[in-house]
């Protein structure tokens, strides 16, 4: 009997550490939306099957017709809709659906908003230079800031696709790093007091997204830390919990 299939919408750090986790006793197919993200996944595993590229709830649905034991999601806590187009489609299917949770982040220290709108409007009635850490999806909002040009400093995963909407919006070269992160607390600060911030914009990320060292970073510096709170998202378990069940669950479903 051949091992059963199992399918991880596998974008992030712990995503590809679960793919891996369950590759010697699941065939596990992971998905990512970019090939950037499809390439850490190759060479997480090479017994991984990877799937690159978005997909709609439709397209999920076409992808789960191959016959999965379960889906994981696995995406960033932020990707809301990405999260309900799974949800749905399995529903749609009839094929169980597990949430891998990240843990929320103690943001006592921080400024807290809605969303980058929110943060954009707080920001235009403050003085100094901003570090954006929410990615290239959420710049357009800050550009409502008189002066971002001057002000606004970018981080970024690396892909050809960020640096060209860069250079379209018009930020400087000097202010754009491109970097894959995680990065520890020393990294934090040195782009902190190279590029004079005031302001550092964060997601809560968790543990595995560096929340942590980037606002013990940001107090270290005196910076004043800007952190786009998360959506609301279903009940989820922990990656020792979703093991478990999934072993637990696979057994009880053979003859």
């Amino acid at each position: 009997m051949g091992q059963s299939k199992i399918l991880i919408f596998a974008g992030t750090t712990e995503g590809r550490l679960l793919a891996s986790e369950l590759a010697d006793r699941f065939a596990v197919t992971a998905c990512a939306a970019t090939e950037y993200g499809a390439d850490l996944l190759r060479k997480e595993r090479k017994n991984i099957c990877v799937h690159s590229g978005r997909l709609e709830r439709k397209g999920i649905e076409t992808l789960l017709q191959e016959g999965f034991f379960c889906v994981i999601d696995a995406t960033h806590p932020y990707a809301k809709q990405v999260t309900e187009n799974i949800r749905q489609a399995c529903q749609e299917i009839e094929v169980p659906y597990y949430r891998l949770h990240r843990q929320e982040s103690n943001l006592e220290s921080a400024q807290t908003v809605k969303g980058a709108e929110e943060a954009a409007a707080f920001l235009t009635e403050t003085e100094g230079n901003i570090l954006l850490t929410t990615g290239s999806k959420e710049i357009e909002p800050f550009l409502i800031i008189k002066n971002w040009q001057e002000r606004i400093y970018l981080r970024a995963l690396p892909t050809i696709e960020n640096l060209e909407k860069c250079s379209r919006l018009g930020i400087p070269p000097s202010h754009i790093c491109l970097m894959q992160g995680p990065f520890s607390r020393e990294i934090e600060e040195s782009f902190l007091r190279h590029w004079k911030i005031r302001y550092v914009v964060m997601k809560d990320s968790g543990k595995e997204g560096g929340t942590q060292e980037k606002l013990l970073a940001a107090k270290s510096c005196g910076v004043q830390a800007v952190v786009l709170v998360r959506p609301a998202e279903p009940d989820g378990y922990s990656m020792e919990q979703l093991v478990k069940i999934l072993e637990k669950n696979e057994k009880g479903g053979k003859s």
